[in-house]
Parts: C-alpha cells; sequence; structure tokens
C-alpha cells in the first residue's frame, strides 16, 4: 500500500486596502500577504475607478460616406498654440475655414472644418496636426469615425474663440455639419437646407 503525507499549512492572510485619487481618477489597492515557510507571498491587486460622463456630440462622417477633420486637442495647451497647429496642416492641405471651440475656463480645444475628404486624408490631416490628443486619435482609429462632443459639462461654458479663415474652395463642403454647428455656436454661419441630415449621437467619456 502507498503511503502519502499531507503537509498541513496553518495560513493566516492579512488584508490591506488603501485608496489614491488622482484628479478624478481613484486608485483601489488590495494588498494580501502570506506567510509561508519563513517568508511572505504577497499578491497586490489594484482598480483604477473613473467617472464615466454621458455627452452628446456628432461623428465626423457626412450622409454620402465622405469625413470631414475634426480635433480634439490635448489639455492645458495655448491657444496660440492650437491656432498655429491648424494653420499649418490648413495651408498645407488647402482646406477651408476652421472653427476653434473652447469649453471656458479650462484650456480644452476642439475644432471643426466642412471639407469634405475620404477618411484616410482626414485621419492624415488629424494626425499631422500637431497638440492633438492621442486618445482622441485612438478611439477615432477604432470606431473609424470622430466624434466631437456638443453637449455643455456641468459649470463650463461652449465658445467660439477662432477663426481660421479661408477663400479655398478644394472640397465640397457638408452643409449638414455645418448646420449642426451653426445651432450650437453663433459665429458658425447658417447654411440653407431643406433637411439637416446629421443628427447627434450619444456617447460616454471618461472626460
Amino acid at each position: 500500500m502507498n503511503q502519502q503525507k499531507i503537509l498541513l499549512i496553518d495560513v493566516e492572510a492579512v488584508i490591506s486596502n488603501s485608496n489614491l485619487n488622482i484628479g478624478d481618477l481613484q486608485m483601489k489597492q488590495l494588498i494580501i500577504r502570506i506567510p509561508l515557510f519563513g517568508r511572505t507571498l504577497a499578491f497586490q491587486i489594484r482598480t483604477w475607478i473613473a467617472k464615466i460622463s454621458t455627452h452628446y456630440g456628432v461623428t465626423n462622417q457626412t450622409p454620402d460616406g465622405y469625413f470631414i477633420p475634426m480635433w480634439d486637442f490635448a489639455e492645458d495647451r495655448d491657444l496660440e498654440d492650437i491656432m498655429n497647429s491648424l494653420s499649418k496642416v490648413q495651408d498645407e492641405f488647402g482646406l477651408s475655414t476652421i472653427y476653434v471651440l473652447q469649453t471656458f475656463p479650462t484650456e480644452s480645444y476642439r475644432a471643426v472644418c466642412f471639407d469634405k475628404l475620404i477618411f484616410t486624408k482626414s485621419m492624415g490631416i488629424i494626425c499631422m496636426t500637431d497638440n492633438i490628443d492621442h486618445q482622441y486619435l485612438r478611439f477615432s482609429w477604432i470606431r473609424l469615425r470622430c466624434v466631437l462632443r456638443l453637449s455643455k459639462k456641468t459649470d463650463r461654458e461652449e465658445r467660439l474663440v477662432g477663426v481660421l479663415p479661408s477663400f479655398k474652395e478644394k472640397y465640397e463642403k457638408s452643409l449638414d455639419h455645418q448646420a449642426v454647428f451653426s445651432k450650437f455656436y453663433d459665429g458658425i454661419p447658417k447654411p440653407t437646407l431643406d433637411k439637416v441630415r446629421v443628427t447627434l449621437s450619444k456617447y460616454e467619456s471618461f472626460r
């Protein structure tokens, strides 16, 4: 008869919790320590908790399958830097007028141009623009379209703070998008359309 020896270990685990807040992010950390043969076996579990906000915005896809350039810039950039970044790509690609938007009073800027382009060219222009938000780029590639917020944030004011005029007519324009943006920003001319074929979309964001 085979005999088996069974080693029983009396284990007493020590569990500790800690919380860390970084801006709107909260980190919960759980550490489990188990004494074992004169040593301590430790497990660490971290969970990041972030507030998710619901917003309403518009995608950059046109009803006929083209895409307009829409930019969302990294936080805390100067308006002058944003305008210079946009001016460079406007000149290089012959874009029409670009409108720059701000979530006041924060240094949070977005921009839109109503030129209709194929997807790869639209994304290429956005990628070549300095100071663009990398998370915005990543999710735009995942979705295969860009989304720009139009709804207001709590205790914030949405403003049109800059216009880069251009008289170039190299591309056809998405008057549907222009009509939507003109409802939210007085400085954007309202086009004459019988029916607007672009609608607002609901989405969730960490910002």
